[in-house]
């Protein structure tokens, strides 16, 4: 049997334990861009700006990297 899940799905110990996983090579597939949106109204501006801002810290962007994902810019 075979599937297509993101790599941090496949690094997981559970999946790990039951399977193996081949790594698509990056230059086959266009990147895949996401971003992030703080809707000016939201009452929960300040806590989103505080999310970004510990996304952005090195100790994350290292634990994204391992993770298999490019740190956000």
């Amino acid at each position: 049997e075979l599937g297509l899940i993101s790599l941090t799905s496949a690094r997981t110990t559970q999946l790990r334990a039951i399977g193996h996983y081949v790594p698509v090579p990056a230059e086959a597939y266009p990147p895949i861009l996401q971003g992030v949106v703080i809707l000016k109204r939201s009452s929960g501006t300040h806590p989103a700006h505080r999310f970004l801002d510990f996304l952005a810290t090195r100790s994350v962007q290292q634990q994204l990297q391992a993770a298999g994902l490019d740190p956000p810019k």
